[in-house]
């Protein structure tokens, strides 16, 4: 990076801070801010020659997609639809049932994971243990968006094979 680069940056960090405050929310939207323009500073600079106008065209599309991103890492859609449920919510489903009918549901969805690409199901698994889809994709060597996409299609094909479509 370049030193006339690195000191548009730091304006471009500035006035984005300003705009966005400090702490919270505000914080994440500008080190997303950041991130992005860091990827390609040269072409920012071009486009807006004034880093504090490139901050004013970039907070609104970053904040948007920050929160899409929030929701979405919180399984509630991009859009907010869906409602999620936590574990505390729906009770503990082992308790209510007995050994036999926990190993049948293991077998089971060995079975299913099984008819499924082992990368995919690598990742259903990994989300299932808490890992967020951008860390599930990165560990897969994927894009976020890729992984996804083939884990929303292997959920759609576990619905149809359990009979809940």
């Amino acid at each position: 990076m370049t030193d006339p680069e690195r000191a548009w940056l730091t304006d471009f960090f500035r006035a984005a801070r300003g705009l966005c405050g400090k702490g919270g929310r505000g914080e994440d939207v500008v080190s997303f801010m950041v991130l992005e323009v860091a990827r390609r500073p040269d072409h920012y600079m071009r486009k807006y020659p004034d880093a504090a106008d490139a901050a004013r065209a970039k907070i609104v599309n970053a904040g948007r997609d920050y929160n899409r991103r929030e929701q979405v890492q919180r399984g509630a859609g991009a859009r907010g639809g869906r409602v999620v449920q936590t574990l505390d919510e729906l009770g503990d489903y082992h308790a209510k049932q007995g050994v036999e009918d926990t190993v049948v549901d293991m077998l089971m969805l060995r079975t299913l994971l099984a008819a499924l690409p082992v990368k995919v199901a690598k990742g259903l698994l990994l989300e299932a243990a808490g890992f967020t889809q951008d860390t599930v994709a990165r560990v897969l060597g994927w894009s976020r968006t890729y992984y996804s996409r083939k884990a929303s299609e292997a959920r759609g094909r576990l619905r149809v094979e359990l009979g809940l479509v």
